[in-house]
């Protein structure tokens, strides 16, 4: 069994990462960090993905999915959207992590005014 050098494969990977040219963006974006909700303008695949957003969310606030689970598998590019976007979390309220996909208010909060702009008529 070899022994690693942390420290010399740390300057390995430095030098190979200077080496590579970093991409860049080949596309516009006009607003980062909000997922649309603007139902009116909406087309049928934003429809569809913010549905598909929605579904993830509601499995995550009313039974929590593993990290490895089917769940998190068949949907690996939304929750990573989500996780990224705070709406999805694995840490736990006392700084651990868990192995668990869980809600954030973030996400609820989305929820809500998803519900909101759908369907007003189910706010109380």
């Amino acid at each position: 069994m070899s022994v690693i050098d942390f420290k010399e494969a740390r300057k390995r990977l430095e030098r190979r990462s200077a080496l590579k040219l970093q991409s860049t963006v080949n596309t516009s974006i006009e607003e980062t960090g909000q997922i649309c909700l603007d139902v009116a303008e909406a087309s049928q695949e934003q429809m569809t993905a913010l549905a598909s957003v929605y579904e993830v969310l509601f499995k995550a606030r009313t039974n929590p999915f593993t990290t490895k689970s089917n769940t998190a598998r068949e949907a690996a590019d939304i929750v990573a959207l989500l996780a990224v976007s705070g709406f999805l979390t694995t840490r736990l309220p006392d700084g651990d992590y868990a192995n668990v996909w869980m809600i954030t208010q973030t996400g609820i909060k989305w929820m809500e005014k998803v519900v909101e702009k759908l369907r007003p008529d189910l706010l109380l």
